[in-house]
């Protein structure tokens, strides 16, 4: 069995996206700060989050069947500390630290969220002390949408115990390139 400090130790090592998750409906409005986000197909699309088991959100997305996953970006680190429980000031989960509007799933997305996901939930596996929550997204919120506003700004990003800002490497394949090429 391998040790869990460092297995914990190697895992923080990757660089991996932050995501504040909110769900609302019977089982009640809650949020969590979450950087497991994969996105398993284009065509339907689909993504899956991993949520720890004794989480009290998780049990409010199973119930809702909703969720909607907002990418946080650098100006959002303190909303992603409010979301896991440790607010530099006020109250922990609390949704009056910043502006959400609730989308067409009437999950409450970010306003300011660099993208934002509008989830159904497809299939669920519970896996270990987690539970891998398939979601079908049903909606879809980027700076390039006609008449919203969402800020341009790097991701937020968690590496070795503190938040990082992801950014360009410069363009190495041939003079005078625009960039590099998404990866799709």
């Amino acid at each position: 069995m391998i040790d869990p400090v460092k297995f914990r130790n190697a895992m923080g090592e990757a660089v991996t996206g932050v995501y504040l998750i909110t769900t609302d409906g019977e089982e009640g409005r809650f949020g969590m700060t979450l950087s497991s986000l994969t996105s398993i197909s284009l065509e339907p699309a689909t993504v899956m989050i991993s949520v720890r088991n004794q989480s009290p959100t998780l049990a409010a997305i199973l119930g809702n069947r909703v969720f909607g996953v907002n990418v946080l970006g650098t100006h959002q680190a303190e909303v992603s500390d409010v979301f896991a429980g440790r607010p530099r000031s006020g109250e922990r989960f609390d949704f009056g630290c910043a502006e959400f509007t609730d989308g067409d799933l009437d999950v409450p997305l970010l306003d300011d969220a660099i993208a934002a996901l509008e989830c159904r939930v497809w299939r669920t596996q519970e896996i270990h002390d987690h539970t891998l929550i398939f979601g079908l997204v049903e909606g879809c919120r980027t700076d390039d949408n006609e008449g919203v506003e969402v800020p341009h700004g790097a991701p937020l990003t968690y590496c070795r115990g503190r938040y990082c800002s992801a950014a360009p490497l410069a363009c190495r394949r041939a003079p005078g390139c625009a960039g590099i090429r998404r990866m799709i």
